[in-house]
């Protein structure tokens, strides 16, 4: 997108700290983020020389520049959250809007093994030592419960939904959604469906065997009552392929979601009330953009919730993204950040020396753990599964 007179103002600001009115060439250029240039062969650095005969260039003269510089700048969470805000606000999506009408998208909360918390670690050492020994002793090593902690979150996002016209629950047949849907499904007295089109992206990557016989059956209302026993899944467990490819993850994703919103909730679809949709981290943008597909997601914290509802015209308008202050046991994201990992397809880091990588799980440079390892196959481009098998739930 060009680049805003906001932008093109911070970045001035950043490059004139002493606030002279002038900034250097060469400040500019420490200050710009990655841009590129609509002039497919013309560098920042000529464009800057044709703008700065001096090399100083006063504000109007750099924002007179935003006719051919483009910021490519990864949006935070808080100004993603604040584009949300200001559509809700709009009157004429507020005008537009069908109350009532519609889903929740839920991430799970934490589970016991596998991108536990902020730093990646378990909250305490008595539960690093369940983890361990439920590791030893299971006989369902890719299917882990929740924490402690992860358990009292699903409680907290149940109080959170209290009151919001709810009348169907669905969730992954992992026993972390299922355990999450249970804890939801107390707090506002509704069923919960266990469907399997919800499940994770079934990758060798992070399932190194075949996850499917360890998935929850059909008989999971035995031993969680809030489970609809009469629902009959769109997908089949015998249908998912292992292991699954990106195209076909996202496929599946879509039909789901499709599915739930229109034929899985009547004849005429989803038109008042609201569902819920507990699901994995690889999966939360896609769900969305079944609705959406403008929709875009920085990296997911457990237990958060991202709001869409209906338009009188059918359109899906996203009013709340990735909410998890409701959290009283901290928002547990990932240390991960956009702008310090590259995303998938983009040039891989197996040429940087060890100084220069960068630790994904908490800025620390080591050749283990680096940048480079993320470039499993040496192939010298990270590709999208070689990326979320280090960043998924």
């Amino acid at each position: 997108m060009p680049a805003s007179l906001e932008q093109l103002t911070d970045i001035f600001t950043k490059a004139d700290p002493n606030e002279t009115g002038y900034a250097t060439k060469e400040a500019l250029m420490t200050a710009l983020p990655s841009v590129e240039i609509k002039q497919g062969s013309l560098e920042l650095r000529a464009a800057l020389d044709a703008a700065m005969p001096n090399s100083k260039l006063k504000l109007p003269e750099f924002i007179a520049l935003n006719d051919c510089i483009r910021v490519s700048q990864v949006p935070t969470l808080e100004e993603l959250r604040a584009q949300v805000r200001r559509d809700r606000q709009a009157k004429e999506a507020r005008s537009e809007c069908r109350a009532g009408a519609g889903v929740y998208v839920a991430t799970h909360a934490e589970p016991l093994v596998g991108g536990q918390g902020d730093e990646g670690c378990l909250e305490d050492t008595f539960q690093t030592a369940v983890a361990l020994e439920w590791s030893k002793t299971t006989k369902m090593p890719q299917n882990p419960p929740l924490t402690r902690r992860g358990r009292q979150q699903a409680i907290e996002l149940g109080q959170e939904l209290v009151g919001k016209g709810i009348t169907q629950i669905y969730c992954s047949p992992f026993l972390r959604c299922v355990q999450t849907a249970e804890a939801v499904a107390e707090m506002i007295n509704c069923p919960f469906r266990v469907e399997t089109g919800l499940c994770d992206w079934l990758i060798k990557a992070k399932y190194p065997t075949d996850p499917r016989p360890q998935m929850c059956s059909d008989s999971i209302f035995e031993v969680y009552p809030a489970a609809d026993p009469e629902y009959p899944s769109l997908t089949a467990t015998s249908e998912l392929p292992y292991p699954e490819e990106d195209d076909q993850m996202r496929a599946r994703l879509i039909r789901t979601m499709q599915h739930l919103v229109g034929d899985g909730h009547g004849a005429s679809g989803l038109n008042f009330g609201s569902i819920l949709v507990i699901a994995h981290a690889s999966g939360v943008e896609q769900l969305c953009r079944a609705l959406n597909a403008y929709v875009s997601l920085p990296p997911t914290p457990f237990c958060s919730l991202t709001h869409l509802v209906k338009r009188s015209n059918g359109a899906w308008l996203m009013e709340t993204l990735l909410d998890h202050e409701f959290l009283q046991q901290g928002q547990t994201i990932r240390t991960f950040q956009p702008g310090n990992i590259p995303l998938p397809g983009t040039k891989a880091t197996s040429g940087l020396s060890a100084e220069d990588k960068y630790d994904a799980k908490g800025g620390v440079n080591d050749k283990d753990t680096g940048l480079a390892a993320l470039d499993a196959d040496g192939d010298g481009v990270m590709s999208r599964e070689e990326w979320l098998s280090q960043h998924m739930d």
